[in-house]
């Protein structure tokens, strides 16, 4: 390593040890990312498990909320769906998928959730 990545790193670990911002070196999956808005973070994870919207009218998304609230089955299109509706009404996310691949790997390393198949969590 050189110097100046050496003391890149010694600098997010600080401000991580001092929650100024989240970083994950130990996992493969999320070392390559600096979380520096926590409450960001905390935000988008928190539309998986917040109450579901008033306009429920689709019969796909009342199922899929169905096997969340019933069963603790959370579709990766439900997934999508609300960090999607999120991302256009604030215009801070626009869930791409890689933004959606690394909040997936977020989730399954806090252990909300975990991967029974190729992206259904």
């Amino acid at each position: 390593e050189s110097g100046g990545q050496a003391d890149f790193e010694e600098l997010v670990k600080f401000h991580h040890n001092l929650g100024h911002l989240l970083h994950f070196g130990s996992n493969a999956h999320l070392r390559d990312h600096v979380i520096i808005d926590v409450h960001w973070l905390l935000k988008v994870v928190s539309l998986l498990f917040c109450p579901e919207p008033k306009d429920r009218q689709a019969k796909k998304l009342r199922r899929q909320y169905d096997m969340l609230t019933e069963d603790g089955i959370l579709l990766e299109s439900l997934a999508i769906q609300r960090w999607t509706q999120h991302g256009k009404k604030t215009r801070m996310y626009t869930a791409t998928e890689e933004q959606r691949n690394f909040l997936f790997n977020i989730c399954e390393h806090f252990a909300l959730f975990y991967d029974t198949r190729s992206r259904m969590v």
